[in-house]
């Protein structure tokens, strides 16, 4: 695959993959509606009651989804579409919150702990998350996609393909689909956070890495993405890694319904659709 020059024709591309959803979104209103009124069922009240106290862990640097303002001053405003979800879910819900953020391995066990009431941080259902966690409707879809050099040689990633050092993040749905499919004759090399994922494939230590499309959408559009080409989606299937939930611990999963409701109502709002075009080129439900 040649690199696309321009930076429109990379929008273009993207805008073709996600097309789909945003289509799907619209026509989903009346679904949206119908989850938002019906009756949510035993409610956590003490947890989640209005005005309580909640928590909720967020990546700790996962562009454009959480990030600091001011990298150099740990007390700056975060920022990214997480963040700015996290927010509307606190605000639907009147809720006190505290954002938590957190490397990506620790959300999960905070979650499961206790630490953290909630995780606004991307995550797919998985059989081996869903016994211990609960899992919303979701708040945003993706596709998985690969990323290699400019220029490099790579004809086939499907799972066929061998000798490949392909690198992804640890304890990631793509880390999960890697091993699932790939990892039989190739090297499949895991990382705790984007910025090493996408230094280390520009350096060529690298031949290629499976990451969220979104995220990924971001890199190439940086700098660093001039080096960068787009190879293609993750096409295997299932494909366990579109939609993207809020996570609670399995024992509060009685909120489940007041949660949906509260995300159905924000998914059809200006707001939503304002934060999803801050850091997107499309509405990106």
């Amino acid at each position: 695959m040649r690199r696309m020059q321009a930076s429109n024709g990379l929008d273009k591309k993207f805008f073709a993959m996600f097309k789909l959803q945003q289509v799907c979104r619209w026509f989903g209103p009346l679904a949206l509606l119908t989850a938002l009124f019906a009756a949510p069922a035993a409610a956590e009240q003490q947890t989640f009651a209005p005005g309580s106290a909640v928590t909720i862990a967020i990546e700790d640097e996962y562009y454009p989804f959480s990030y600091k303002s001011d990298r150099d001053d740990p007390n700056s405003e975060r920022l990214g579409f997480d963040a700015g979800f996290a927010k509307l879910l606190c605000h639907e819900m009147d809720w006190q919150c505290t954002l938590s953020p957190l490397p990506f391995a620790e959300i999960i066990p905070a979650v499961q702990s206790g630490k953290a009431d909630l995780a606004v941080a991307g995550l797919t259902p998985s059989p081996e998350r869903e016994q211990t966690l609960a899992f919303t409707r979701s708040y945003y879809r993706s596709r998985s996609i690969f990323i290699g050099r400019s220029g490099q040689q790579v004809e086939t990633l499907s799972p066929e393909v061998s000798g490949l050092k392909i690198g992804t993040q640890s304890g990631s749905a793509q880390a999960a689909a890697l091993k699932n499919f790939y990892s039989g004759h190739n090297e499949i090399v895991l990382y705790a956070n984007y910025a090493d994922l996408f230094s280390e494939l520009s350096a060529g230590r690298l031949d290629v890495i499976l990451v969220d499309g979104l995220a990924g959408y971001h890199y190439l559009k940086s700098e660093l993405g001039s080096t960068l080409e787009l190879l293609g989606m993750f096409s295997e299937q299932p494909m366990p890694m579109d939609d993207s939930c809020v996570v609670l611990s399995k024992e509060h999963a009685a909120a489940l319904p007041l949660l949906n409701a509260a995300i159905s109502k924000i998914l059809i709002s200006a707001e939503y659709e304002l934060l999803s075009l801050e850091y997107f080129p499309f509405i990106n439900y």
